[in-house]
């Protein structure tokens, strides 16, 4: 988010569509990145007496991992809802603008 030059306390801030877009994209290819390492999670895990141990941990960072990945993929949406509204108010607002000029 940028400041506006001048802008008093609490006031001024500028987000466009265009950096609404950049966070959502960013979000879903963090998500698709750690879904892409489905792949690589090790099976039958042979280490001795820790092999129990181990297999807990991993299946603990499997699980987060996926927890992780649905809530980005929840945020990219929220974001997207966030910029559709951002559009819909910033339509209305031009459009009521336009019909006190009297529609010049």
């Amino acid at each position: 988010m940028e400041r506006k030059k001048g802008a008093g306390v609490g006031k001024g801030y500028e987000l466009g569509p265009g950096v609404l877009d950049g966070i959502r994209s960013k979000l879903g290819d963090a998500r698709g990145q750690i879904e892409g390492l489905s792949g690589s999670v090790p099976h039958g895990v042979d280490a001795g007496l820790l092999t129990g141990p181990i297999e807990a941990v991993l299946s603990s960072l499997v699980e987060n991992a996926a927890q992780f990945s649905t809530a980005l993929g929840g945020v990219a949406d929220d974001v997207d809802a966030s910029k559709k509204d951002y559009d819909r108010v910033e339509t209305d607002a031009k459009d009521r603008l336009h019909r006190v000029r009297g529609g010049k």
